[in-house]
């Protein structure tokens, strides 16, 4: 886990790339009891099948969430 701020201004800078790769998802950052999140959620779960939201700090678990998630 990255230290005390360094990992919610890393994990901010993520949103713009992730969210350009992901345009079916809102693509942030939340906190959580862990510390900052990267959060992504579907932007119109009636119209498919997959993946709804998905938290987590660690970008590349992200990735593969979201695309074997079916989007």
């Amino acid at each position: 886990m990255p230290a005390a701020g360094e990992g919610s201004r890393g994990l901010d800078a993520l949103v713009p790339a992730l969210a350009a790769e992901f345009p079916d998802f809102f693509i942030g950052t939340q906190p959580t009891w862990n510390g900052l999140c990267l959060s992504a959620h579907d932007r119109d779960r009636a119209a498919r099948p997959g993946v709804y939201a998905v938290i987590t700090s660690d970008p590349d678990e992200m990735r593969l969430a979201l695309r074997e998630g079916g989007h």
